[in-house]
């Protein structure tokens, strides 16, 4: 389970968890195109590794929504972080796995969207929140 910035009370607290959410968001597309090139091995194989990448996604969409509660500037640049992240993420899944794989993350999708379009109307002069609003109609 991991933290949200609705869990810390002090701003120096709040900062941190915004950072280590930001900091996995950017990590993550790498580790989903690792998950999505995983063929069958040892370890589970392809059905170990759909379910870890339908994890990630609803890692996405959950920590979205929760961020989405919050309004402040360092909360809506790590949502858009995590809204690039997500749409860099679902190009990878798109290219490497099979389609009914993806089909079965288009909760995530929608969700990312409508998050999209809120950060976009709340934040539309931001750099950051139209890079990441661009990345998700990518996606």
């Amino acid at each position: 389970e991991f933290e949200t910035p609705s869990d810390r009370s002090t701003g120096q607290e709040r900062e941190y968890v915004l950072g280590k959410i930001g900091y996995v968001a950017r990590c993550m597309p790498f580790l989903v195109s690792l998950g999505c090139s995983r063929g069958d091995d040892d370890s589970g194989g392809v059905s170990s590794s759909n379910e870890l990448i339908g994890r990630v996604f609803h890692w996405f969409a959950s920590i979205s929504k929760e961020l989405e509660s919050t309004v402040d500037e360092k909360t809506h640049i790590t949502q858009a972080l995590v809204i690039e992240a997500f749409s860099k993420s679902s190009i990878e899944c798109h290219r490497r796995l099979s389609s009914s794989v993806v089909a079965s993350l288009g909760n995530a999708l929608s969700t990312m969207r409508s998050c999209a379009n809120n950060l976009l109307f709340s934040h539309p002069k931001s750099a950051w929140v139209v890079r990441g609003v661009a990345a998700v109609t990518r996606a």
